[in-house]
């Protein structure tokens, strides 16, 4: 392997399986940003796909290779370009050290991470120095024993601190050790790529929540196989947004740090793991606007909206009546219309109306119930309260359908962000009330992080 930079460059031989012809090409890895294959020929000709005005579009599952240093290397899901005399291979998805014929083979029981903004989040201190009375310097890097959270019965998940140091010849002036907090998974039994990556997904949307930032995949070691040998090591790259800007973060930017909730952490990630699947599609929407915090106000307004609403379904109760209840009501009024054929038509327009939409709660009763949910930090009166929500209501509006005849009553550039932060901070106390937050815990991190900046600057002027 050569390393160029970000790059990583693996020459080599490479093949579809089950296939002899073997083509030389090169492999370029640029971490979370691009994994493609050059080759010098083509592959087997048994392979099919249209052709566009730049080439031959083809796709395989599996292409599979051997560098020249004698590491294995497969390639998953690939979309080939075929030129004249050569071919061109896009990927999302490459295992190094290994030869797989398809993804049920890769099964995995030991992973470990690293993850953007982790080593932030941990905060750990390791390092620290000392000059003695001849100006000798002592470099001590402290041991700090790993967290273990058991997560339902599926897995470990364990917080493990370290550190990076070079090694470096004596000709070398100066020396750079870095910390380094790296996240290991132990399953409780064999799991897939598909099962894996989505373990992953709720550690960073996790991560994303505690940090109020994006939070990307950096680095991924798995043991394939039951056991954690170094002989079975693979290095998976998987493709993942990046956000356009990544800068170092201070405690004080974020919503809490690991040492904020040390002692409840067990139970917290119990309860994120419990609810995964609800907060997946609301995480899925909020962490478009955490990587792209640059977005319109418009644009942040709306989404923020949608988030809300996604919220309210997934924890509160949706429906303004019971079923029984309602179904009784509709019935109640389809049975007063007359039965005459002119009526029909209307009859039937009503009662798909009334049956679809009418007894799901509006925005303004969703909000005023989330609100109600929250209001124990952030003390608005009822007068606050019905003057914000008939501000998002009427400005949701207008910016849903833009009904010229309500533009004045909607809410517009800095004021339209400023209540897109608000209701970003409702949407915060609900999910951190979600995962168990008690009142206490949540008063102490809006006092150390970003939470009370925003109830400050949004709320309070």
């Amino acid at each position: 392997m050569i390393k160029e930079g970000d790059k990583e460059i693996y020459k080599g031989r490479w093949w579809i399986p089950n296939t002899s012809k073997r083509v030389h090409g090169v492999l370029t890895i640029i971490p979370n940003k691009e994994i493609e294959l050059q080759l010098e020929a083509h592959l087997e000709k048994s392979l099919k796909g249209p052709k566009t005005k730049y080439g031959y579009f083809k796709e395989t599952e599996v292409i599979i290779g051997n560098t020249n240093c004698g590491r294995k290397i497969t390639l998953f899901d690939c979309s080939i370009l075929e030129l004249n005399n050569e071919m061109i291979v896009y990927t999302e998805l490459a295992i190094i050290g290994g030869h797989f014929n398809n993804k049920e083979q890769l099964k995995f029981k030991w992973i470990n991470i690293t993850l953007s903004n982790l080593d932030d989040w941990a905060n750990i201190n390791l390092i620290s120095s000392k000059i003695n009375k001849n100006r000798e310097m002592t470099l001590n890097i402290a041991k700090r024993d790993h967290i273990k959270i058991k997560v339902k019965d599926s897995f470990n998940l364990y917080i493990d601190y370290g550190y990076n140091i070079p090694f470096l010849p004596e000709t070398k002036k100066e020396i750079c050790i870095k910390r380094q907090t790296i996240m290991s998974i132990e399953t409780f039994k064999l799991i897939n790529i598909g099962e894996l990556m989505g373990i992953i997904t709720n550690i960073r949307y996790f991560l994303m929540l505690a940090t109020f930032n994006f939070v990307y995949l950096k680095q991924m070691k798995v043991f394939h196989k039951e056991e954690k040998n170094s002989e079975e090591e693979l290095e998976i790259y998987s493709l993942s947004i990046m956000p356009d800007e990544v800068r170092d973060l201070g405690t004080g930017g974020m919503l809490f740090t690991l040492n904020d909730i040390k002692v409840k952490i067990n139970e917290i990630m119990n309860n994120w793991f419990k609810k995964a699947e609800d907060f997946k599609v609301i995480f899925d929407t909020y962490s478009i606007l955490l990587r792209n915090r640059a977005t319109s106000y418009i644009i942040f307004f709306i989404m923020i909206v949608g988030i809300i609403e996604q919220l309210h379904r997934k924890t509160m109760r949706k429906l303004s009546l019971s079923e029984k209840k309602h179904e009784e009501r509709v019935n109640f009024i389809i049975d007063s219309i007359p039965d005459e054929d002119k009526y029909k038509q209307y009859k039937d327009w009503i009662k798909e109306i009334l049956y679809n939409y009418s007894n799901e709660k509006n925005l303004r009763t969703k909000l005023k119930e989330l609100v109600k949910k929250s209001n124990d930090i952030f003390k608005l009166n009822s007068k606050k309260i019905n003057s914000f929500v008939n501000e998002v209501v009427e400005t949701r509006n207008y910016y849903v359908h833009l009904d010229d005849n309500k533009k004045h009553l909607a809410t517009k550039e800095l004021g339209l962000l400023k209540l897109g932060k608000r209701l970003e901070s409702i949407f915060i106390v609900n999910i951190l009330k979600e995962l168990n937050f008690d009142n206490y815990l949540i008063e102490n991190i809006r006092e150390k992080g970003i939470l009370g900046k925003i109830i400050k600057n949004v709320w309070r002027n």
